[in-house]
């Protein structure tokens, strides 16, 4: 059966840009959803929970999820870990949406809205946006921070990165800032945002089920996740992690500091590119590593022996 489907596109992301769910996040640094689908094909009606130790943008465990399998993974890049909490709530009502929605753009309205983002602007984001652009996208997420509801703020949050991408001057890509070109249709952010946030809630819509079958952690799978029991879980299905400081660098570095998450290149350094796996600009010393005794006697009775 897995001869069938490999072709040059089983190990890319491409067939998740045209699925819903897994195209509310470009994430190039990915693997197709129908790796998954062959995979799970053989488990069907077993009572198994799907494990994913570098969930990246949740491959894995969106599609575990869309199969009606339960499904657990550890991230450790808190704007990932957040993407992906977004991606696996299907039970956000239109209700609710129509709310946050109202909520948000009632905030952009606001003359004191505009007021207050203007002194904001990070100096890299003010590159990358015209003013107007710019005062909305702080604005819509400004107004996102009013909606009590943690799940709706994801949602929101999500559309709004993908918002970041498509209201920028230059395109914002994997892995630099291509700042020679020019994004056709710049600008817009509030109809973009709008146009986006539409699509996903549209999309939920669309699912099998509405039931959150996954769970994700953010934590590094390089350090054991007490939450993981010893022999809970009896599949893992994961693309193991390699040498992308530079892929997520430029992602990373708009995302973080539009979301507050970062306040300058130090930040992204210490809270961001520590925790990816480096090359020879960035060193682990051997104590970040659990000793090679945890591994023997731990590290392998995560996962079962199917």
């Amino acid at each position: 059966m897995i001869k069938g489907i490999l072709d040059e596109k089983i190990g890319s992301s491409k067939d998740n840009m045209s699925s819903p769910i897994h195209n509310w996040y470009k994430f190039t640094a990915g693997f197709s959803y129908k790796f998954v689908d062959v995979i799970l094909e053989d488990f069907k009606g077993q009572d198994i929970i799907v494990y994913e130790p570098f969930a990246g943008c949740g491959t894995t465990l969106v599609e575990s999820q869309k199969l009606g399998f339960h499904s657990v993974g550890n991230e450790s890049q808190e704007l990932m870990c957040s993407i992906i909490r977004a991606k696996l709530n299907w039970t956000i009502t239109k209700g609710q949406y129509n709310h946050g929605i109202n909520i948000i753009e009632n905030y952009l309205r606001n003359d004191k809205c505009t007021i207050e983002t203007g002194v904001k602007f990070h100096p890299l984001l003010k590159t990358l946006y015209d003013e107007s652009s710019l005062r909305e996208l702080y604005c819509i997420r400004d107004g996102i921070k009013l909606i009590s509801n943690v799940s709706i703020r994801d949602f929101f949050n999500l559309a709004l990165s993908q918002t970041l991408h498509k209201a920028a001057i230059h395109p914002i890509a994997v892995p630099y800032i291509s700042r020679t070109k020019f994004v056709v249709d710049s600008g817009h952010a509030w109809d973009k945002f709008y146009h986006i946030s539409k699509m996903m809630i549209n999309d939920l819509q669309k699912m099998p089920h509405h039931e959150q079958l996954a769970k994700v952690y953010n934590c590094d799978s390089r350090q054991k996740n007490d939450v993981v029991l010893d022999d809970s879980c009896g599949l893992c299905i994961t693309s193991p992690p390699y040498l992308n400081n530079l892929d997520c660098g430029e992602v990373s570095k708009v995302h973080s500091l539009f979301f507050e998450m970062t306040s300058n290149w130090n930040d992204i350094t210490k809270k961001v590119r520590k925790k990816l796996v480096t090359g020879a600009t960035t060193h682990y010393t051997d104590s970040t590593f659990l000793g090679k005794s945890f591994q023997k006697r731990n590290l392998h009775r995560i996962i079962q022996k199917l």
